[in-house]
């Protein structure tokens, strides 16, 4: 009988420090999600700053298409008055027997 009892107790000594473990990792589990769920928190004030700035970011977007569609007209039109001054001189040149 001796021998059964001291088995029990083993058995009941496994058990209580199996809950025990497991009562640790559940609190440590718990810890975890309030660490997150206080991160959190912010997410909806950087949802409301990132709409806020949306519109100013496709402002500047569009600014910036525009501005090089400029840049690509002026160099083209800086290409077309060096074409033309060549164009110009060369024939110039020829008139006056330069070339």
């Amino acid at each position: 009988m001796s021998g059964e009892l001291n088995q029990i107790s083993q058995a009941i000594g496994a058990l209580q420090a199996d809950a025990n473990a497991a009562q640790r990792h559940r609190e440590a589990v718990w810890q975890e999600l309030r660490t997150i769920s206080e991160k959190l928190t912010v997410v909806p004030q950087l949802v409301a700053d990132v709409t806020a700035m949306k519109p100013a970011v496709e402002d500047w977007k569009a600014t910036k298409q525009r501005g090089l569609g400029y840049l690509a007209c002026a160099g083209l039109a800086g290409s077309a008055i060096t074409a033309a001054l060549g164009y110009a001189t060369g024939a110039l040149l020829k008139k006056m027997g330069w070339l």
